[in-house]
């Protein structure tokens, strides 16, 4: 018995020492169209969320706070590349948009977070949604339904001018439209064009691309300015129609 113990000793003194580590945790993903929940707390402040792209994808990216946990009231959202570079942020209040246009094809680092990181103080539950708009073709008109808290995003590309043609065709309210362009650094859009009426039946927006430095542009529908009332079950149908000039 003693020399089997001596025997069991020396081996264990020839082992090489491992240190086993506590594994990190897995990183979450999400996928175009999907909807994810989470919760910014003061330990994990920053929620990673991993999504496949590719070259020129527009990603629309929404995050909004869930009151039933917390008051998330700042909260933010940083797009990050493979190697975790910064590629855009943005923040708001109890909701932020992030617009963006992917440079290459890989992976990408969605974080949920809330303004400050880690020095702010803003804590509580949220939904972020990661959407792919979808393109619009010149001559084939788009038809869609919308509620009052609802928004849609829409993609036009082209190096050359271009109109628009919205038309309302029925429900309990008629939805803005806006025609915009990305701020890469933001991630935000600037409206270069708008429609917007209490009873607006259709409009036409004619955009000049002179002095624009992009072919990307983002067509965006939603509720009217607050001025005008929407109940809360309010529908919106409505058709888009893109044209090209030659």
């Amino acid at each position: 018995m003693r020399k089997l113990c001596l025997i069991l000793c020396l081996l264990f003194i020839m082992l090489p020492s491992v240190t086993f580590a506590q594994d990190d945790p897995e990183i979450k993903k999400i996928a175009y169209g999907e909807t994810v929940t989470g919760e910014v707390t003061s330990r994990e402040f920053e929620i990673d969320y991993l999504f496949e792209g590719k070259a020129s994808d527009v990603i629309a990216v929404f995050l909004v706070r869930d009151t039933s946990i917390g008051d998330l009231s700042s909260p933010a959202v940083i797009l990050l590349d493979a190697n975790y570079n910064v590629l855009a942020s943005n923040d708001g209040y109890a909701s932020v948009t992030l617009i963006y246009e992917l440079p290459s094809d890989g992976e990408y680092h969605l974080l949920a977070t809330r303004d400050g990181g880690r020095a702010g103080s803003s804590i509580g539950g949220f939904e972020m949604t990661l959407l792919n708009p979808t393109e619009l073709l010149p001559g084939e008109a788009l038809e869609s339904s919308i509620g009052r808290d609802e928004k849609e995003y829409f993609l036009v590309r082209t190096d050359g001018d271009f109109s628009l043609i919205y038309e309302y065709l029925s429900g309990t309210y008629t939805p803005r439209v806006n025609v915009s362009v990305i701020d890469p650094e933001s991630g935000e859009l600037i409206v270069i064009a708008a429609l917007e009426g209490l009873r607006l039946g259709s409009g036409q927006l004619n955009i000049d691309t002179t002095e624009l430095d992009t072919d990307t542009y983002i067509i965006f529908v939603g509720s009217p300015s607050t001025y005008y009332y929407v109940s809360s079950d309010a529908i919106g149908e409505f058709s888009l129609l893109l044209g090209l000039d030659k």
